[in-house]
Formats: C-alpha cells, sequence, structure tokens
C-alpha cells in the first residue's frame, strides 16, 4: 500500500516558550515589543544599496504560497528586511543590523537562538550571524545553510548558534545579522535569546503519513495507515515517551485512536521511526466531510517547546473531487522554472486511485487574471503514469521526464478558450473527452497514478492560481516548461500547489457536462430593445434556468422553464443599461455563459 501514504520530510525548526522550569539560563533576549528597532542598534546597508535595510513590522509582506510569520511573540513584532521590496540593485545589498553591547561575563556556553522566516532567490546569496568583541572584527557563523532557493512553505525557522568560541567568558559582546544577496525575498527575525547551555529536554515530531491528497471521493478512500518520526532535540534522554495518533470527524468526534508507547529516546537523536500497529480500514461509516489527524507526544519531561509535541493536519473526504490544493492562501502564480513573463508554461497535479469502478469526468481550474485572456486557448490533459507501478514516471527510461512518457498512454483532453468574463480565483470546470474514443467513458484502473496537466501555449500573462504549500503527495505540483518540455518535479519556484483538481463518478452513471455551444443561438448580439434565444438540446431536460447578469453578478433577468427540449424565448431589455452582460443558462444536463452585448 505504498500509494496510500507518503512519508515528507518536513524539516521543521523550533522555538522556545520563555519559562522558569526550564533548567537552561537566559544571559540575554530581545523580543521586539518595544515598537521600534531597540534604540541604539546599528541599522545599515554596508554596500550602501539601501538607506534604512531593516524595519520593525507586525505583520510584513507576505509572499505567494508562504504563510504568516509564527514566531512565539510575533504579535508584538520582529524585525524585517525585504529585499524583494528594494528590487534589483546596481551591486547586491549586505544588510546589517547589529546589536547593543551584551555582557556574556563568566558565561563558559553561549548558545544564540531566534527564530527567522527566511526566504531567497539566488544560490550567491548569505545569511549569516556575526560576533564581535570590539564591535569592529567580527566572526560570522553561516546561518539558514539547509533552506532551499524559492521556498516560501515555512512559518518560522530555528537557529541554533554556538557562540562559545568568541562570546565566551567576554564582558561585551556584539551581535550582527547579516544578509548578502540582490533581489531576494525576506528574512524576518524574532525572539533572540542567548543562553547558557544546549537545550536539554525537547522532543519533536520531525515527520509523520500525509495521504495522497487533500480532498479524496469517498469511493476512493483507501487503508489509512499511521507512521511517525520522532526527534530528540535535547542534549538528555527523555523516559516514558509516548506517540498517540487519532482522527477526528466533522462531528469532533474520535473514529480512530492509538497510543504506541516508546519507552526511552537517548539525547541528540533523530530516525526514530514508529510505525503504528493497527490502522483504520474504510467502511460504511466513513462519511463526506472534513476530517484531521493528529500526532501527539507525551514524557517525563517538561519539554522546551511543546508547540512540536503536536502535529495536525486536515483532509477532505469529497463527493467526487480529488484536489492537492486546500483552496487557502489563494495567490497568483506565473509560469514555470521562474518564468514571470508571458509565454508559454504549463502545471500538473498527481493524483492516485486506490479503487476500480471509477471514471474521470472533468478537470477544474481557476487562474487569477482571466480578464486579460479574452481568445486565449489552454489545453488540459489527463495521463496515466507509472504503468510499471515502481514509483518513477520516467516511464521510457531514458533519464529525462518529459511528454514522451505519457504521450501513448493519454487517457482524456480538452481545450478551453477563455472569454474574459470567467471570475478570478473561481473554478472554472470543463468535460474531458475520451482521447481513443470520443463520447465514451475514461475509466480508472485500480492502483492507477495520474497527471491532470494544465498546458498554455499564448502571448499573455496567464496567472494560474495558487494555494498554500502541504505536501499531500510526493509529487505535488509539476511544473512544466512547454518550451523545451521540461518537467520540473521539483514543484514550483513559489512551492504553493496549483488549483488543478480532477472530478469523477462511478462507471456507468450520467455524467453532467458544460453545454455545447452550438445548443444555445442568441441574436441580435449586440442588442438594443429584444434579446432572442433559441435553445436545442440535445434531449428533453426536466428544466432550464436563464439568468441575464450584469457586470457585478446582478440578476436583471431570470426566467424558470420545464420539460424544455427546442424552444425559443424572447425577452425585452429596452430598460436594461448599455454596457457587458452575461447570459446563464442551466439545465440538470449542463451549463452554458454567453458575453452579451447591450446598446
Amino acid at each position: 500500500m505504498k500509494h496510500t501514504f507518503t512519508q515528507i520530510l518536513l524539516f521543521f525548526f523550533f522555538t522556545f516558550w520563555l519559562s522558569p522550569i526550564i533548567a537552561q539560563n537566559i544571559i540575554w533576549s530581545e523580543d521586539f515589543s518595544s515598537g521600534q528597532i531597540p534604540t541604539g542598534w546599528i541599522n545599515v546597508d554596508a554596500a550602501g544599496q539601501v538607506m534604512m535595510p531593516w524595519e520593525w513590522e507586525t505583520s510584513g509582506i507576505y509572499f505567494s504560497g508562504q504563510p504568516s510569520f509564527s514566531a512565539p511573540t510575533v504579535t508584538n513584532g520582529f524585525v524585517m528586511f525585504d529585499s524583494d521590496k528594494a528590487g534589483f540593485l546596481p551591486t547586491g545589498h549586505n544588510a546589517q543590523l547589529t546589536t547593543n553591547a551584551i555582557d556574556c561575563s563568566n558565561q563558559s556556553t553561549v548558545i544564540a537562538r531566534f527564530s527567522n522566516q527566511y526566504s531567497y532567490a539566488s544560490p550567491n546569496a548569505q545569511a549569516s550571524l556575526g560576533v564581535s568583541t570590539d564591535n569592529i572584527n567580527f566572526t560570522y557563523f553561516p546561518i539558514l545553510t539547509n533552506i532551499q532557493a524559492y521556498d516560501l512553505s515555512k512559518s518560522e525557522q530555528l537557529s541554533n548558534v554556538d557562540i562559545s568560541s568568541v562570546a565566551a567568558n567576554q564582558a561585551v559582546i556584539y551581535l550582527r545579522f547579516r544578509w548578502i544577496g540582490n533581489y531576494e525575498y525576506t528574512w524576518r527575525i524574532d525572539d533572540v535569546i542567548l543562553l547558557d547551555a544546549f537545550v536539554r529536554h525537547n522532543l519533536a515530531i520531525e515527520d509523520y503519513s500525509l495521504p495522497n491528497a487533500h480532498q479524496i471521493p469517498l469511493e476512493q478512500i483507501d487503508t489509512f495507515f499511521f507512521q511517525a518520526n520522532i526527534e530528540n532535540l535535547g542534549s538528555q534522554s527523555q523516559t516514558n515517551v509516548q506517540l498517540t495518533a487519532e482522527i477526528t470527524d466533522f462531528n469532533n468526534q474520535i473514529i480512530f485512536a492509538e497510543t504506541v508507547n516508546l519507552n526511552t529516546i537517548p539525547g541528540n537523536t533523530n530516525g526514530n521511526t514508529v510505525v503504528f500497529n493497527t490502522y483504520l480500514i474504510p467502511s460504511a461509516n466513513l462519511q463526506s466531510g472534513e476530517y484531521t489527524v493528529s500526532y501527539s507526544l507525551m514524557q517525563d519531561s517538561i519539554d522546551f517547546d511543546s508547540r512540536d509535541n503536536q502535529k495536525d493536519f486536515g483532509f477532505v473526504i469529497s463527493d467526487t473531487t480529488f484536489a492537492i490544493d486546500n483552496g487557502k492562501g489563494l495567490s497568483p502564480f506565473a509560469g514555470g522554472s521562474g518564468v514571470q513573463a508571458a509565454g508559454s508554461y504549463g502545471v500538473a497535479n498527481y493524483y492516485y486511485v486506490p479503487n476500480d469502478g471509477s471514471k474521470a469526468t472533468s478537470v477544474a481550474f481557476a487562474v487569477n487574471n482571466p480578464f486579460s485572456l479574452a481568445g486565449e486557448l489552454v489545453d488540459i490533459y489527463l495521463y496515466q503514469v507509472d504503468i510499471n507501478n515502481d514509483g518513477n514516471l520516467d516511464d521510457d527510461g531514458n533519464g529525462f521526464i518529459n511528454s514522451d512518457d505519457f504521450n501513448s498512454n493519454l487517457k482524456g483532453f480538452f481545450q478551453y478558450t477563455f472569454t474574459g468574463f470567467e471570475t478570478s480565483n473561481n473554478l472554472i470546470t470543463v468535460p474531458l473527452d475520451n482521447f481513443m474514443i470520443s463520447g465514451e467513458e475514461i475509466p480508472l484502473v485500480q492502483n492507477g497514478s495520474y497527471l491532470v496537466v494544465f498546458k498554455y501555449f499564448g502571448n499573455e500573462l496567464l496567472l494560474i492560481t495558487t494555494s498554500e504549500k502541504i505536501p499531500y503527495s510526493n509529487l505535488n505540483t509539476i511544473g512544466i516548461n512547454t518550451a523545451n518540455d521540461q518537467w520540473i518535479l521539483g514543484g514550483l519556484p513559489t512551492k504553493g500547489l496549483a488549483v488543478l483538481r480532477l472530478n469523477i463518478q462511478a462507471l456507468g452513471t450520467a455524467t453532467t457536462y458544460i453545454l455545447p455551444e452550438s445548443s444555445v443561438k442568441i441574436f441580435p448580439n449586440p442588442a438594443s430593445d429584444y434579446l432572442n434565444i433559441s435553445v436545442n438540446l440535445e434531449n428533453l431536460n426536466e428544466y432550464l434556468d436563464i439568468m441575464l447578469t450584469d457586470m457585478n453578478g446582478r440578476i436583471v433577468i431570470q426566467d424558470y422553464q420545464s420539460n424544455i427540449w427546442q424552444q425559443s424565448f424572447n425577452y425585452n431589455i429596452k430598460s436594461l443599461s448599455s454596457g457587458i452582460y452575461f447570459l446563464i443558462i442551466k439545465t440538470e444536463k449542463g451549463q452554458l455563459t454567453k458575453k452579451i452585448i447591450i446598446e
């Protein structure tokens, strides 16, 4: 059942709770609660590119797919350098923020600990912590070196730096936060403390099993297995450690719970993998709705940071929809491989189908700027991938992943033309046609892996809508450079997930589609006095709902008819103001929207 859950190493970095019961002593601290950068701190760009690089903030500027900064005292303020705001500079910036003098007398060990939210673009970017005893000559300690370029997914990254080699037993030291770069993203810093020892008691849930998607159709729910990795970030062994896994349903009822006794975990260890002996088999008791999975730790000692002792994530059992995105933090994304201008590109989302008996019916996607795309085309594809079920998408074995790996297994397609009147960031649902036999169902095979692909070959700037990053799949969203057919499995530069969903139904059931363009004729258009609508449907429909709305979505005409097949309607529009309107035709078979101009 390797497809049921995917272990994702999340690389969480953990912060602290300031508590008198913790054994470490705090030498010095700063939480930036004064409403400004502390008086006397030196704030300069040593390269002379930015006047006042560091700013005091309470919210800051956040980027596509990036969660809010989650330092312990973030609400009372933090410091930030916004390199992106500074723009591209003739030479790189060297943003430095230096503290006042700090007394570390009689301290044989000095550990600097602080919360960050750091994101950059260039491989030449360097973040470091400098330490000096004279405020002139600094020793620099590289920090945040394990953060990947373009990674905007973390709400907090913790730095623990042993600065004893410079600071131990010194009556005066200075700390300097230095960032060298050019047109990067941002660096946020909060809750800086100096400790006299490394943390002794600090367990953390490092990574854990996740489902393959945020939304999974009820008929495609698979067995739930539970697994997590526990690390001891403290220097001492932790005893009587217990890990509990729970699933809570939409009524806040616990439908699964198990506790595993881990006994003792030695200090400074990771890789303590916990595999639960029991699992949850889907049953008739499962219903559509939102569910929460929780992993929680307990142990004898009082933990230095209890926030990383519990990890929760939500997922949805849907009626018919597969979705990787969770619909939160919606924002635009322009192109793959860092393309931030007009041009062709694509994205793809991966979905796993554990059970047979289903068919693919439609794909839903969203874009941020449909108003600028009138007449532009996008191609939607459904490929079956990983036919040999080895977890490798390189099906032809040539060492590259591109369309050649999937073209022989193209199952469905659709070409969509933008009207320019679609709603920003709202779902656009298009039917999938069987590639081999038009009009036939598209069956999904048991244990099948599928890619929903969105490709654009136009000249306008098309902004795909993305949602905040949650790694429900090991593939997540794939970026596609259509110029060279390069498929980037590392995801989008923003690390967001494309709003690109797959809808399914049971084999043999009737499928609802968008009505064919030929089924509705409108004349005249533009119109001034009367609007004539001729409906020519393929079969008798139980109802026909006709709505005319203005640009603000206000309904100005609505007519509901029953038992309609072929019929014409006439509407007096003399009282309507000149402008653009939308005619929406709905039946139980589908929907069609047309632009109307009234003169």
